[in-house]
């Protein structure tokens, strides 16, 4: 059972910074048209650094996002089909 779970919440990992920005970042204007990214201020041994002020920084359009969304919900569906199928005793009725 491990290879299958380990996949999905690895995949779903990788979306962990964007999914923290969303929650907690300032968005700004991205470099492509109709693009956003996150500006933060990360602290790192008592000096601070802006991240999303240079135009190499991750943007994304309104489509990534929405795409990042559904691929999200695929895991959690294909994650929680897993669940019920092998242990129906694991999720709430």
């Amino acid at each position: 059972y491990r290879e299958p779970v380990t996949g999905w919440l690895d995949e779903a990992d990788g979306y962990n910074t964007l999914r923290n920005n969303i929650c907690h970042a300032v968005w700004t204007e991205g470099k492509r048209p109709l693009s956003i990214k996150p500006l933060t201020l990360n602290l790192r041994g008592g000096k601070g650094k802006m991240v999303g002020t240079d135009d190499s920084d991750k943007d994304y359009t309104e489509i990534e996002l929405a795409l990042i969304a559904d691929r999200l919900r695929k895991i959690h569906n294909e994650l929680h089909k897993f669940l019920k199928t092998n242990f129906p005793n694991a999720l709430p009725a």
